[in-house]
């Protein structure tokens, strides 16, 4: 399957909870964007395929605008056709690579790529520089060799998962970060537990869209 628009996968343990409920937030926050339409699919790591999603997560939102309301493995959907590959912790991240090595350059946990696009777009930043905005940025390197931003919205967003790679390590907030990269598992727990772990997603959603949206408008 070859994906022309662009392609965001979520990827969780069950694929019940958190990624059917990552993708309803994408698609509510990332709306807008003129003509440039995601597709998105969420699959899990140790998924049963048909499993019925949490009631919980469906209560909370996660089938919002989706026509899937069941579980899938990783393995029933075709990885490379997705530009980007979101898991929601390290353990699932670890999984996924794992099972397909050749994705790495386009996989991040949830938090890490929020990290990740709230430096590359934030005030004097890498955004900025490559923009033509005046910037007071420091770098240790040429920065003439970082592509300019393209004019096309389609391009844009390539270019930012291509840079979201490229700088891997250099922001500081991911380097330091451990548990933080992980969005709390709620499976089998109280509703208390769901909320945090939405409560977690949301901010990691919104953050993401928001500095998609930037670089898409810049």
């Amino acid at each position: 399957m070859i994906l022309k628009m662009p392609s965001v996968l979520f990827v969780c343990a069950a694929n019940m909870c958190r990624s059917p409920y990552a993708v309803a937030k994408f698609r509510a926050g990332i709306e807008g964007q003129g003509d440039l339409d995601f597709y998105l699919n969420s699959a899990g790591t140790h998924a049963i395929f048909g499993q019925e999603w949490c009631p919980v997560s469906v209560e909370a939102g996660a089938t919002a605008g989706s026509a899937q309301k069941t579980a899938q493995h990783i393995k029933d959907v075709d990885l490379f056709s997705y530009d980007l590959i979101l898991a929601s912790g390290r353990a699932q991240r670890s999984a996924v690579l794992q099972y397909q090595p050749s994705v790495r350059s386009r996989l991040f946990t949830m938090r890490e790529a929020a990290l990740q696009v709230e430096w590359l777009t934030k005030p004097g930043g890498v955004l900025d520089a490559v923009s033509g905005v005046e910037s007071s940025f420091e770098f240790d390197f040429d920065i003439d060799r970082i592509p300019k931003l393209p004019n096309a919205k389609p391009s844009r967003w390539n270019w930012l998962v291509n840079e979201m790679n490229e700088w891997r390590g250099f922001a500081e907030t991911i380097v330091n970060a451990t548990e933080e990269l992980d969005i709390l598992d709620p499976h089998d727990s109280k509703k208390e537990i769901h909320a945090e772990a939405f409560s977690q997603i949301d901010q990691s959603i919104a953050s993401l869209t928001m500095g998609i949206s930037t670089v898409l408008d810049r």
